[in-house]
């Protein structure tokens, strides 16, 4: 009986088409996908400077995690801040400044709640620093 030795990697918990709008002035929405895994979620998109981009976002470096209603119909905007460095755009994104933030708008009002709905949902409340509007405050869950 043959055995495999290569390690699997863990399926996504919840995967969407999404928008990535950062909080800086002259950045444009960059359109990708956005999955969903247990301790992080990843967003794979092109950029104009940095091509191909896998943005890797630990829940444990995300605060003010809140779910808002999208300017445009139908979708909603996933809003929070990563409390560290970004990899990429470290000219760009101050996690010293307040008013610096990522929002990623979801593919459809549907995708949103079934993220809320979705395990993915609840690690990110419960990882993160601390989250936004209509959820608890502080209760970081102990780093792995």
């Amino acid at each position: 009986e043959h055995v495999s030795t290569r390690l699997r990697k863990p399926s996504p918990l919840l995967l969407t088409r999404a928008l990535l709008a950062p909080s800086l002035p002259g950045d444009s929405d960059w359109p990708g996908v956005l999955k969903f895994h247990e301790d992080h979620c990843t967003y794979y998109f092109h950029h104009p400077v940095h091509r191909k981009v896998t943005m890797v976002m630990r829940y444990r470096d995300m605060s003010g995690l809140e779910m808002r209603a999208a300017v445009g119909p139908g979708s909603a905007q996933l809003r929070f801040r990563i409390e560290r460095t970004l990899e990429y755009f470290v000219a760009e994104y101050d996690p010293h400044n307040p008013s610096h933030h990522l929002s990623i708008t979801l593919g459809s009002e549907s995708d949103a709640r079934m993220l809320q709905s979705s395990d993915a949902w609840t690690r990110m409340k419960l990882q993160c620093i601390s989250s936004g509007a209509g959820f608890p405050r502080g209760g970081r869950a102990v780093a792995r």
